[in-house]
């Protein structure tokens, strides 16, 4: 019995010994050679180490079409391009028309931009019309940029614009009047 209870411990410590290794390998990583994922790359960011990386792999920021700017929202970054480029998406989109202007129109819009470089979009950019090549070029549909934030948001004002029921501004909702809403 003795000889059993003997090799048993003797294999338990021979287990921590190997965790105890595995451990110190680990730490003795550089920070350099580590990828955060989740969790950890949050709570990495949270201590201000790799925020623009993080922001990069979450999608977090919309990436400016025009420049190297960035900024927390699509609309934001729109707002930006009409004030410092003269390129107002919400023009653009009215002269498309409301009911026509789909997100593919947008997804087209904006990987032209990036694939034509910073320097040429903020020239094109403002000439673009309702009659411009760029609407009927399916090659524009492959993203340029991975987890684009301008490719799935809009400007925001869409809703209210368009008349939208039950949205501040638009439209009252079915069984509600004018006096109501």
């Amino acid at each position: 019995g003795d000889t059993i209870r003997r090799q048993t411990n003797d294999e338990d410590e021979e287990e921590e010994d190997d965790e105890e290794d595995d451990t110190a390998a680990l730490q003795a990583e550089s920070d350099d050679d580590v990828h955060l994922f989740g969790s950890q790359a949050s709570e990495e960011a949270a201590r201000g180490n790799g925020d623009e990386a993080l922001s990069e792999a979450d999608g977090d920021v919309a990436r400016s079409p025009f420049g190297p700017q960035t900024f927390p929202s699509a609309k934001a970054c729109w707002d930006h391009a009409a004030e410092c480029y003269g390129f107002s998406l919400t023009k653009l989109r009215a002269e498309v028309g409301l009911q026509a202007w789909t997100d593919y129109h947008r997804i087209r819009l904006v990987n032209h931009l990036r694939s034509v470089g910073h320097e040429v979009a903020r020239r094109e950019a403002p000439k673009l019309t309702k009659d411009s090549p760029i609407w009927a070029d399916d090659s524009l549909l492959q993203p340029q940029l991975e987890d684009d934030l301008l490719l799935f948001e809009d400007d925001d004002d869409d809703d209210a614009e368009d008349g939208a029921p039950g949205v501040p501004g638009g439209a009252p909702g079915p069984g509600r009047s004018e006096q109501a809403a």
